[in-house]
């Protein structure tokens, strides 16, 4: 039951991991769909009945037969489904698969849009697209933190500072004072002994709304952006953003940025304000869709490009 480069899931998979499995499989199969019997028989194929362990079911373990867990994990699948569905509202484009009662439908544009290239991402990691992915994904979460703001209003702007940088200096020093012209804040660059050893300090997306009179004293964001398996352990890797100020500006601004922390995946809810108390607000995989509407054009034709060639090397 496994498609090429598509492991086939477990029980003791995630409900997230087993929806991204659906996911995946309807971009590879041929008839564009994953229903609810494919991933039913791809578990039992798996023969990971007996490896589940959760306190709600342990009571029920005897009890309940290998079918009926199987059948269990995917009803959990697909409720993760709808709730992307849900999260995803607000978005010219939304969730890309058409969701019935047991199945989801490949659309066809599916492979186009922002979250299929956020999926791939997420599963097949950076260099899946023959580039770094990562660096698209600064661009996308720069336009999602825009959004956020409100830029439907005027005055909202956004920098993408995270290393290696493709539009503005590449040296730490010069970047910095390149974001506190474009800020109004900071003053530029401060010197210490190590600057020359920085990249970003892991700073990789600023956004701020600014006003009319273009004086000091405005909501600004640090955003970090995490692609890896291992996005938990870089939650606090930015740290304070009024330490990163202090250290790398000249002035501080004169109200202290808040943090934003972006992934590509969907992060399960046992997770979720935990993330958000070592991270800042937290952006996972439905949240940047639900404000990827000012993502333009030609960012949007990178990622489709991004995706054909991760779905062609992975899943083809």
């Amino acid at each position: 039951m496994a498609a090429d480069g598509l492991s086939v899931p477990t029980l003791s998979d995630s409900s997230e991991e087993k929806a991204d499995w659906l996911e995946l499989y309807a971009l590879k199969d041929d008839d564009g769909n994953a229903s609810f019997s494919d991933l039913v028989a791809a578990l039992g194929f798996s023969g990971t009945a007996d490896a589940i362990d959760d306190e709600e079911t342990a009571g029920l373990s005897e009890a309940l037969t290998d079918d009926a867990r199987y059948e269990g994990g995917a009803e959990d699948a697909f409720s993760e489904i709808d709730d992307r569905v849900r999260s995803c509202e607000g978005s010219q484009h939304g969730y890309p698969f058409d969701v019935t009662a047991n199945a989801i439908l490949r659309q066809e544009a599916t492979t186009d849009g922002v979250y299929s290239f956020l999926l791939l991402l997420s599963r097949f990691g950076n260099g899946a697209g023959g580039r770094d992915g990562a660096k698209l994904f600064e661009e996308v979460c720069a336009k999602a933190a825009e959004s956020y703001l409100g830029a439907d209003a005027t005055h909202v702007s956004s920098y993408v500072f995270g290393f290696p940088r493709r539009i503005g200096p590449r040296g730490f020093a010069t970047a910095v004072d390149n974001l506190c012209r474009e800020l109004g804040e900071g003053c530029g660059h401060k010197d210490r002994p190590n600057s020359a050893d920085q990249k970003d300090a892991k700073l990789d997306v600023v956004a701020w709304r600014d006003f009319a009179d273009g004086r000091s004293g405005k909501l600004i964001v640090f955003g970090q952006c995490a692609t890896g398996a291992d996005w938990r352990g870089k939650t606090t890797e930015l740290g304070l953003t009024a330490d990163w100020c202090t250290l790398w500006m000249q002035d501080r601004p004169s109200t202290w940025p808040i943090r934003m922390f972006f992934v590509p995946h969907r992060v399960n809810e046992r997770l979720w304000f935990e993330t958000c108390v070592k991270g800042g607000i937290l952006f996972d995989r439905c949240r940047i869709v639900q404000h990827s509407n000012l993502v333009p054009e030609n960012l949007r034709a990178r990622l489709a490009a991004w995706s054909a060639a991760a779905l062609k090397k992975n899943l083809k």
